[in-house]
């Protein structure tokens, strides 16, 4: 084959339209459910250091029955994928897809980096989504008062005289939730700290990152699938794992990003279970699973192992878990904190490196991309991802392509912005990313992406998806220029490099 015999294509030609708008999904309020409320105490006013958004990916584990575009059958239209033979359809994958709603959660972020779950009406909720999505409340910098509740413990909220639950006092046994005072929500953003954190997140654009893996044993003795070794070599290709997402990151970033177990420090190496990666036990269930809870407790108990404060040296934290069970909370295979270093992962889905591709874009603050509905763009890793550990390869689409260039990385040396008003009329060359190394050899002026300036809040993003090397395992219109919408928040990083 010779070189852009297929990537070298001027824009005239074959657009497929895709919406990928980067906050797109559906989801519903934090604390909401059918069971009673317990009876709650105000323990005190708390002023968040940060308020943190949550990107999940619901459980699709497989790629039955969906006709792509370019006839290759990818998925069911069940929430991607099929239910397995036994399997109950959960609270989350029962609900039905709709286009454009976002789903994100949010956690009230302590001052010991600890997070705390937030309670929020549904029009509260609706509030903070919208916020996200036009840069008002920016992921770990943005800031609010909350009401710091507390739950009485089980035995309390059994006890019961006259039809009412004896009051819980504040003694640490209690569950506790940051619940939004009433009415509107009130959002605080410095500049200075979002200028500070935006280089910090940056950075991981440039370099090779970072990552550690947390194993979590629980006190019913429930663990992920694999053990340390081989949890090491599929994510970082220790034992010669080549389809692994470090790979993959730095074939789309043209070897700009990647990611390594080493952290820096031969000490704290030398106490891991294997390179990357710890075992930790945890003196509390994951069932029911509390997201914040779990989260919590694993990684004090990686900070004792290791004698350090997570994320430390780490820029990037992955915990997994056997398992979410028993509660409405599950149906997800994975989730993120967006513009963040943490994620985390249900059964074997950390061992799919375009599962783990996905997860750290949220943690580079990168939305969901989809076409009428959740999760069905599969022509971009922040869509629909690769559902085995074997399959890899799949980058992004142009909406984030253009994102992360906006913000001084990977093609910004091949990006052009065109404004209907002012660029005179001209023709240009696109290259797809998977050949984006080889455009100064064969092609200098091409592009690898472009934004048509609209002066709306929806603008377009042109890319050309060629579907070979870091993108061979493409779904969806492979090897045809995708014109993509989205409403896209580029105000969060700015664009200097760090």
């Amino acid at each position: 084959m010779k070189p852009l015999s297929l990537a070298a294509l001027l824009i005239s030609i074959n657009l497929s339209f895709v919406n990928a708008n980067p906050f797109e999904d559906e989801h519903r309020s934090l604390l909401s459910g059918g069971e009673a409320a317990a009876e709650v105490s105000v323990v005190e006013k708390y002023t968040c250091k940060s308020i943190i958004a949550i990107g999940k990916i619901r459980d699709s584990g497989g790629m039955e029955g969906v006709q792509t575009t370019d006839n290759t059958d990818v998925s069911n239209k069940q929430g991607g994928r099929s239910l397995r033979k036994g399997e109950k359809k959960s609270a989350r994958s029962n609900k039905e897809d709709k286009p454009n709603e976002p789903d994100e959660d949010f956690v009230c972020e302590l001052e010991d980096g600890s997070v705390m779950t937030i309670e929020a009406t549904d029009e509260q909720l609706r509030e903070m989504r919208s916020a996200l999505r036009d840069g008002n409340l920016v992921s770990q910098v943005s800031t609010m008062e909350v009401d710091i509740m507390a739950q009485p413990p089980e035995e309390q909220l059994q006890a019961v005289k006259g039809g009412e639950a004896i009051r819980a006092r504040v003694n640490g046994d209690e569950k506790k939730a940051a619940k939004l005072p009433p009415g509107s929500i009130k959002l605080r953003t410095k500049k200075r700290r979002l200028a500070e954190h935006a280089q910090r997140r940056l950075g991981t654009l440039f370099r090779t990152n970072r990552m550690l893996v947390i194993l979590v044993n629980d006190i019913d003795e429930k663990k992920p699938p694999f053990g340390a070794d081989e949890t090491s070599d599929k994510i970082f290709g220790t034992h010669g794992d080549q389809e692994n997402p470090s790979v993959q990151l730095s074939g789309c970033s043209n070897n700009q990003t990647s990611l390594t177990p080493d952290s820096g420090d031969p000490a704290i190496n030398a106490l891991m279970d294997a390179p990357g990666v710890v075992e930790v036990d945890i003196a509390i269930s994951i069932r029911p699973f509390d997201g914040a809870t779990i989260e919590n407790a694993a990684i004090e108990a990686a900070n004792e192992k290791l004698g350090i404060r997570l994320p430390g040296m780490f820029d990037f934290v992955a915990i997994v878990i056997e398992d979410c069970l028993d509660s409405n909370e599950c149906g997800f295979a994975a989730y993120a904190y967006l513009n963040s270093w943490k994620s985390l992962y249900v059964k074997d889905y950390y061992t799919y490196p375009a599962i783990i591709t996905h997860e750290l874009g949220h943690n580079v603050n990168l939305g969901h991309s989809g076409l009428a509905q959740t999760y069905d763009d599969w022509s971009c890793s922040m869509g629909n991802p690769l559902w085995a550990d074997h399959l890899d390869k799949m980058c992004f689409n142009p909406a984030k392509n253009w994102q992360i260039a906006h913000h001084g990385a990977w093609y910004v040396e091949h990006k052009l912005l065109l404004d209907p008003k002012t660029t005179p009329v001209s023709s240009h060359r696109l290259v797809g990313v998977s050949e984006y190394g080889l455009i100064e050899s064969s092609h200098p002026t091409a592009l690898a992406v472009m934004k048509l300036e609209t002066r709306t809040s929806t603008d377009f993003f042109v890319g050309f998806n060629r579907a070979n090397r870091q993108n061979a395992d493409n779904r969806l219109a492979s090897n045809e220029v995708t014109l993509i919408t989205a409403a896209i928040m580029v105000k969060a990083i700015p664009s200097q490099r760090s």
